[in-house]
């Protein structure tokens, strides 16, 4: 118990910076992307079904402190998620790419789980895009869920590479934003990794 709560003292900085995820949008305004940054996603079909993987993320951004035992690598890893949302949270300002181009794809009739899409899709955020944060944040903890847990390594790659697809299966996304959002976690992990391994 005493581990738990001080796991969640050393993740709380991580929740906090996360929520201004919502703000950022409060004060920046949004802007066209370049044509060539969403040709892609003009011929990707929006897939109802994949909101189910997509609202995985919400679950995995709590459990990091239930399972590690480990408060270095607690530190560590709520040490690389914090500097990775900082790198986001200056491209959304950077570059506040209006994701209405891919929105708009999305069928104006019901469909199932269409209450669920529409509970993730707000008047007033449609620039926080690239990089996807979602598929920052889930790439990164289901590659560390590979890495420090042998049992459930293949249930957290089938995980983090459903949440990939689904940010722009679902029109959230552009395909550009999930890509670079993966190549992000993919440092991040890298360099996690390897200080693992330099205290082993």
């Amino acid at each position: 118990m005493t581990q738990l709560l001080e796991n969640i003292k050393i993740f709380f900085s991580f929740w906090v910076l996360l929520a201004c995820y919502f703000i950022i949008p409060v004060f920046i305004d949004s802007i066209d992307p370049p044509k060539w940054f969403y040709i892609m996603d003009l011929d990707i079909q929006f897939q109802w079904w994949m909101i189910m993987p997509y609202y995985s993320y919400y679950i995995i951004i709590l459990i990091p402190p239930l399972i590690w035992n480990d408060e270095w690598k607690m530190r560590n890893i709520t040490s690389v998620l914090n500097i990775m949302s900082i790198v986001c949270y200056i491209s959304f300002i950077i570059w506040p790419i209006n994701t209405s181009y891919v929105l708009g794809n999305i069928p104006d009739e019901r469909y199932p789980l269409k209450i669920f899409h529409d509970l993730i899709t707000y008047d007033y955020l449609y620039q926080n895009a690239f990089p996807s944060m979602h598929v920052v944040v889930s790439s990164f903890l289901c590659l560390a869920y590979y890495n420090d847990f042998k049992a459930y390594r293949y249930v957290a790659l089938i995980i983090g590479i459903s949440i990939f697809f689904a940010t722009f299966l679902i029109k959230q996304h552009y395909i550009l934003d999930s890509l670079s959002g993966l190549l992000i976690a993919c440092i991040g992990f890298y360099y996690y990794r390897n200080k693992v391994k330099m205290c082993q």
